[in-house]
């Protein structure tokens, strides 16, 4: 058991699915779960877990609420509601007491909303909503809901951990997700839209549909349900995690795929770190292709942080949980179709606005985790400009070199690097450039400047790697020998004046070597 689920073990216990979801104790073991989960990431070892977890049974802690507490509780009384309540009947009040604190939680809904008016926005809502969920709420409702949800989960989710009658709780969670999920993407209509009856409830109408086949099983729907997210009756999306019912911090979609991954798909997964999916298997020991891996989903809620699925997610050791947020990524579509051929169920979002989808890898044996693989340093006031950039390569790519370079395949070593330098780094190095440029230059930047720089630069690096191989060798072998994990090369830029690096060509760079990773 890892130390954050032992953490929430004794902070909830069984006691957390029969409290009152509307009292201060839920709000204030919300709080506390979230400032002792991050303690308890960084604990070292069972000794320093269970101090972490004796601090937090002994505390007493007297905290205001906060807009992801209070949805805590509204989920939770909103979920117990629908299960109880009389199947036809309209629960206009219970959804008008619900739509005010799913917006609450969102601030960047609250601009448009208040411009036209709380009050009206929530009315509206409740009664079109209450009206469109009141033959689907009640204990039969829920038990039909929740059957195929843990047909599916028992296997890959363990949601037995329900308990004996009480997975009728997530068909009704499924109906408050639908709701909470329409309401979110009704906030963030602009305001003409919120303004205008007719366009109002037709925005909220496909928003409706939309969340419903994203939370309720495809079976129990219409056939041709449009706004579908797979082609396949795959599963769908549910609050997790499940031991700390009611306090969620993110969703998980209920399948897991099992799908194998060619070399030539891992290689076209770019990231924005600058690597590929290729890369990262190959440093997390794959050998073998197709590998067959796991692909998990997930969606964050408001109050998620990595650090969340990180510790209920990750197969990593105490002790290890705060390196294992490293494993999640952007789910985009184009991610989503090369790896499990659904783009649709992929997302493409500002950070900030909206819900984000996250997936992680999961092989046997293997830690498929992103790592830093570059860092660019910009001084635009020394004289004259300098830019450094250290590019880093892994320990595998570090004993490649080595191994070619004591065959001396340096022609081999130039194809390592060249691969290293490719279209994925350079597109990181550009929105790097951009950020630096308009942060500490100063200046205004053209959008076409950092893309042309970025592969200017990266070309000259090459180029110095390939002048200087042939007397860098020795200290680039050794290196990549030394026990540091991996070796860093540093290339120093010199700009002819601050000017020259919004439209003027760098200098030829510097080279050093250094064994393991450095961002000095």
């Amino acid at each position: 058991m890892s130390a954050a689920q032992k953490l929430a073990t004794k902070l909830f216990g069984q006691e957390a699915e029969t409290m009152e979801a509307g009292s201060s104790t839920l709000a204030e073991i919300s709080e506390s779960f979230d400032m002792r989960l991050a303690q308890s990431l960084t604990a070292q070892g069972d000794e320093a877990v269970n101090e972490v977890i004796a601090e937090a049974e002994a505390e007493t802690l007297s905290l205001a609420h906060d807009p992801v507490t209070d949805l805590d509780s509204a989920r939770a009384r909103l979920a117990r509601q629908f299960e109880a309540a009389t199947p036809g009947a309209s629960p206009v009040a219970e959804v008008e007491q619900f739509v005010p604190i799913v917006m609450a939680a969102l601030p960047f809904i609250r601009t448009g909303i208040s411009i036209i008016g709380r009050d009206k926005v929530v009315k509206f809502l409740a009664e079109k909503l209450a009206g469109l969920i009141k033959k689907h709420i009640g204990p039969q409702a829920a038990q039909l809901i929740a059957a195929p949800i843990v047909d599916v989960g028992l296997r890959m989710m363990t949601l037995e951990a329900e308990g004996a009658g009480g997975a009728s709780v997530l068909g009704a969670e499924a109906i408050v997700a639908t709701l909470e999920d329409t309401i979110r993407a009704v906030g963030e209509l602009p305001a003409e839209a919120l303004s205008d009856p007719l366009r109002l409830e037709a925005e909220m109408h496909e928003a409706f549909v939309a969340a419903t086949s994203r939370h309720i099983p495809r079976r129990l729907l219409v056939r041709d349900l449009p706004m579908v997210e797979t082609v396949q009756d795959h599963g769908v999306w549910v609050y997790m995690p499940r031991v700390t019912r009611p306090l969620y911090r993110y969703k998980k979609f209920t399948k897991v795929f099992r799908v194998p991954i060619s070399q030539p798909v891992a290689r076209a997964i770019h990231f924005p770190a600058g690597d590929t999916l290729e890369r990262r298997l190959l440093d997390a020991g794959a050998r073998v292709w197709p590998l067959e891996a796991e692909v998990h989903l997930y969606e964050t809620l408001p109050g998620t942080q990595l650090g969340h699925m990180a510790a209920f997610e990750s197969e990593a050791q105490p002790a290890e949980v705060a390196e294992a947020v490293t494993e999640f990524e952007e789910l985009t579509p184009e991610v989503a179709s090369m790896l499990i051929n659904e783009p649709g169920i992929g997302v493409r979002r500002p950070l900030g606005k909206g819900a984000r989808r996250l997936f992680r890898v999961a092989a046997p044996g293997l830690r498929v985790r992103r790592v830093s693989r570059f860092s660019v340093r910009l001084d635009a006031v020394a004289v004259p400009p300098a830019l450094r950039i250290h590019l880093r390569l892994s320990e595998r790519e570090s004993h490649l070199v080595a191994s070619a370079l004591s065959r001396k395949a340096h022609a081999q070593v130039i194809a390592q690097v060249r691969a290293v330098l490719g279209a994925p780094f350079r597109s990181a190095l550009a929105t790097r450039l951009t950020r630096h440029l308009q942060e500490k230059a100063g200046m205004p930047v053209a959008p076409t400047r950092p893309p042309m720089l970025a592969d200017k630069l990266a070309e000259s690096m090459l180029s110095a790697i390939s002048a200087k191989l042939p007397t860098s060798a020795t200290a680039l072998a050794q290196a990549a020998r030394d026990e540091a994990r991996g070796v860093t090369m540093t290339f120093e830029f010199r700009f002819a004046d601050k000017n020259a690096l919004a439209s003027g060509d760098p200098k030829s760079p510097t080279m050093t070597i250094r064994p393991g990773w450095h961002r000095d």
